[in-house]
């Protein structure tokens, strides 16, 4: 995995990518041991974002550990800008009706945020 680290208004992040796609996005802690230091694209849209541009996070992502988690955050990535959707919504959006539980969760322990809102 590939990391740049960046600024934001909470502090020093980290962005991990692998082949290209996000991988993990952190506001906190420290990149893993061994990782490779990178000068990645994704981190001058995330200075864009905060600096109060609208940015379209449309990097392939690979955070979801499970085919369900991968669904769930491909559904929640299709939301139109300054839309919402229920987790029961996204449960159906991602093939599991009755899953909300689930859906929030994965979404309490997003690894990707910003890039999976």
């Amino acid at each position: 995995m590939r990391v740049a680290v960046f600024q934001s208004p909470f502090g020093r992040g980290w962005v991990g990518c692998r082949d290209g796609a996000v991988v993990e996005l952190h506001f906190a802690g420290r990149p893993p041991r061994g990782a490779a230091r990178a000068d990645l694209p994704i981190t001058k849209k995330i200075a864009r974002y905060f600096a109060g541009a609208r940015v379209a996070f449309g990097e392939r992502v690979e955070a979801g550990r499970t085919a369900f988690a991968t669904r769930v955050y491909a559904a929640v990535r299709a939301i139109p800008y300054g839309r919402t959707r229920t987790y029961g919504e996204i449960a159906r959006a991602a093939g599991r009706p009755g899953a909300a539980r689930a859906v929030g969760q994965l979404m309490g322990r997003n690894p990707a945020c910003l890039v999976v809102p």
